[in-house]
């Protein structure tokens, strides 16, 4: 296990839903010091993945008004971003990140990197201008991770290789019901 782990949550087959799964990809293929997840929203699972870690970057789309891939980078240290904030797809996934903070605490260094989205259309895939944005969110997680970033022990799987029971590694199929 990584000291850092990067955890994205979305559909690829919803449009820009897909932006956290095409990051995991990206990242795979840079090589990323961190445990690539992609996960759903649920307290349970985001508690045993960011156990133990010293960095989370959690990555979703969202939809705010701003222009379609642009990027907003929030701490989640000490509190999710204002309910108006959220204005995405729901976006659950604060609700577990201030249930897991409330009970369990975060990492020392967690944030929540969000990419506007155009659209979420079923059986789409990601808009122009959130694909040209996966490789900047791509280049931001790399310098966020940090050079500290430890690799695991020998013998152990390392990212793009290691499934988790609740969800998935980046280019495997994504947890049922997202």
């Amino acid at each position: 296990m990584h000291d850092a782990v990067v955890i994205a949550v979305g559909r690829r087959d919803r449009g820009d839903d897909g932006a956290g799964p095409a990051l995991l990809d990206r990242l795979a293929e840079l090589g990323a010091m961190a445990d690539l997840l992609h996960l759903r929203p649920d307290p349970g699972d985001l508690h045993s993945a960011l156990a133990g870690r010293r960095v989370a970057i959690l990555v979703d789309a969202c939809r705010s008004g701003e222009r379609p891939g642009s990027l907003r980078d929030y701490d989640l240290t000490m509190a999710s971003p204002p309910a108006a904030r959220r204005a995405s797809h729901g976006m659950p996934l604060l609700d577990a990140v201030d249930l897991v903070r409330g009970l369990y605490g975060l990492p020392p260094k967690c944030r929540l990197l969000a990419v506007e989205a155009a659209g979420f259309d079923h059986g789409s895939g990601l808009s122009p201008d959130v694909a040209d944005a996966v490789d900047t969110l791509a280049e931001r997680v790399i310098r966020q991770i940090g050079r500290g970033a430890t690799p695991p022990p020998s013998g152990q799987a390392t990212r793009a290789t290691r499934a988790v029971s609740s969800g998935s590694v980046s280019g495997a199929q994504p947890p049922p019901g997202t």
